[in-house]
């Protein structure tokens, strides 16, 4: 999970300054805190989901190859929507924090 989460960060910390250096290049201001709300939150929420990608991997490993790949495939649909939801709900709430609305 240390891994993870180390890879996670480094992923955060990428899109971050991509972000602020794109907008920089537009000539549009970023507030710092915009770009973090919004990388920070789809990453610690791909964190708290990873434990359903071990599982699903494990339980996919003791099926035939096809099985496995279905399963696979399928519970993509499940992780993904939880991905968009929770990360949505953490970035609204982030934002009414900061007495902005998230759009």
């Amino acid at each position: 999970m240390l891994v993870i989460a180390c890879l996670l960060a480094l992923v955060c910390f990428v899109n971050v300054t991509t972000a602020l250096d794109d907008g920089q290049n537009r000539g549009a201001t970023m507030p710092l805190w915009r770009v973090l709300a919004v990388e920070a939150s789809s990453n610690v929420v791909l964190l708290l989901l990873a434990p359903s990608i071990y599982l699903a991997v494990r339980r996919a490993r003791r099926l035939s190859s096809w099985h496995g790949i279905a399963l696979l495939a399928a519970g993509s649909i499940p992780f993904s929507l939880a991905h968009v939801a929770l990360m949505t709900w953490a970035r609204m709430a982030i934002f009414a924090a900061a007495g902005q609305t998230y759009a």
